[in-house]
């Protein structure tokens, strides 16, 4: 629970380069696939926290009765790359990875960083998307048992 909200809902969009994506490292949920599941969780006594390496295109999908989207800090764009990184601090990752742990209900996209999130996660439910690889791949961990598949 994050203080000041009785329940609150977790979300981590990660945001990759097409290219990441293209070779099969990781399979993202579309925009509407997240906002459905947000539908079937959030109320506006549930409020939801949003964060993401790209928080205004994460803004511009999803939204919620009651949404708060965590500012990342500084952000860039490597040169050579489309993947928009954290570059303030890493204070902010930290606090990022911490209250998506604390949240009741947590529901991750995809990425290593959701992986462990989901993994020490200590509220209610984890609701994962099962069709990346990089989610996938720790399924099978004890860890994992109760993470609850969203379509």
């Amino acid at each position: 629970m994050l203080p000041g909200f009785p329940h609150c809902i977790g979300l981590h969009v990660r945001f990759f380069p097409p290219g990441h994506l293209q070779a099969g490292h990781n399979t993202c949920p579309t925009g509407p696939v997240i906002q459905r599941q947000v539908d079937k969780i959030a109320t506006k006594d549930k409020c939801l926290f949003v964060f993401s390496n790209d928080i205004a295109r994460a803004k511009s999908m999803v939204s919620a009765p009651c949404v708060h989207y965590v500012n990342p800090g500084e952000t860039h764009i490597r040169p050579g790359f489309t993947e928009i990184h954290p570059i303030g601090g890493l204070h902010e990752v930290a606090r990022d990875f911490v209250a998506l742990t604390k949240c009741n209900e947590l529901v991750v996209t995809c990425g290593t960083f959701s992986a462990l999130a989901a993994m020490m996660h200590s509220g209610i439910t984890t609701y994962w998307w099962p069709f990346d690889p990089g989610l996938r791949a720790w399924k099978d961990s004890a860890l994992t048992k109760s993470w609850v598949q969203y379509e």
